[in-house]
This record gives C-alpha cells, sequence and structure tokens, in this order.
C-alpha cells in the first residue's frame, strides 16, 4: 500500500505493510490495518513517528515542513489560495 505525501517542494509516496491481526478476525472485527492507521500510529513509540516527519489525513499526508510553511502563513494572515498557489508553481519547477 502507498499513500501520497505532500510537501512544499515535491510529493512523493511512503509505501507500507499491510498488518493482519488473527485475534481481531476471530473477534469479528476489523482485522487488517494499514501502517497510517490511526489506531496503529498510536502504538508508535513517540521517537519513531517523529522520524516519519508526517502528519497523515484522511486520505493522503502532508509533511511536516509543509505543516510549518501553513502555520507560519496562516498567523500572518496569508491566503489559503495564495499558500496554494505558491506550493503548486515549487511542484512545477
Amino acid at each position: 500500500m502507498a499513500r501520497r505525501v505532500v510537501d512544499v517542494n515535491e510529493s512523493y509516496y511512503l509505501v507500507c505493510k499491510r498488518y493482519f491481526c488473527q485475534h481481531c478476525k476471530d473477534s469479528h472485527r476489523q482485522y487488517t490495518f494499514n501502517m497510517w492507521d490511526a489506531n496503529v500510529l498510536s502504538l508508535l513509540h513517540s521517537k519513531v513517528s517523529l522520524k516519519l516527519d508526517v502528519v497523515f489525513t484522511h486520505k493522503c499526508a502532508i509533511s511536516e515542513n509543509l505543516v510549518d510553511y501553513i502555520k507560519d502563513h496562516a498567523s500572518s494572515a496569508t491566503s489559503f489560495n495564495a499558500m496554494h498557489e505558491y506550493v503548486e508553481s515549487c511542484h512545477h519547477r
């Protein structure tokens, strides 16, 4: 499985394993999980999740660099449209 990660200057794919839980299957619950599943990520040691440097959303993921860029520019009243245009221009260089 792969999840698209959007960064300020590029996009890339993070490939991961799909985990299987026999106990969950026997209990008639969801029994397969992607690495970026919120329940799986909550079990990671904080040092491991910090090394990922990625924030997972429902459908994709964004890098911590992009999160920082958005925070910095949103606090200075830059419009989201302007931020989008800047990131889009960086991706097409």
